[in-house]
């Protein structure tokens, strides 16, 4: 299962809202790395799993894509493009 925002200023604005509620803080240059290294790491995830699934949680959860083995549906090329 891959969580996917599309945007990391996103990432970086959900996280002053958790630090608003009282949750924990995490340094923005981390928020990007870690942004941009799960990015990265699905493509070794797809294919280290039997079944994947990736979700676009930017606006509520949106199916962009699933797949096992040799098999891959999109669901949302838009989202799949901008992952990928």
């Amino acid at each position: 299962m891959f969580f996917w925002l599309n945007d990391v200023e996103l990432a970086i604005e959900r996280v002053k809202i958790r630090v608003s509620e009282g949750g924990h803080s995490i340094p923005e240059d981390v928020i990007r790395r870690r942004y941009f290294k799960g990015i990265q790491n699905l493509k070794l995830f797809i294919q280290a799993v039997d079944f994947w699934f990736a979700l676009n949680n930017s606006a509520g959860l949106k199916f962009i894509a699933e797949g096992k083995k040799n098999e891959m549906i999109i669901f949302d090329n838009e989202s799949w493009a901008k992952l990928k």
